[in-house]
């Protein structure tokens, strides 16, 4: 399969309010990590998913997640 191949994924299409007052469509993707959900947004009107743009979303997060849900960790094991 080809990186630059269109990928089916299911991404909801979310309207979120500006700063103007209007409305901007957004596609949602929620990545599920180490202990932690993150959300991305992609501009609805530009986001074409293929196999390379996701797998190098996967490498980034799989890279970063880990780190910020432990640092996240901490912070929530001090106040309580």
């Amino acid at each position: 399969m080809a990186p630059d191949q269109g990928a089916d994924i299911f991404a909801p299409l979310v309207h979120i309010k500006q700063a103007d007052g209007n409305m901007k469509a957004y596609r949602m993707l929620v990545y599920q990590g180490h202990r932690c959900l993150t959300t991305l947004l992609f501009d609805a009107s530009t986001f074409k998913p293929t196999y390379k743009l996701l797998e190098s979303v996967n490498a980034f997060l799989g890279l970063h997640v880990p780190a910020v849900s432990a640092q996240l960790e901490q912070v929530v094991s001090k106040v309580l």
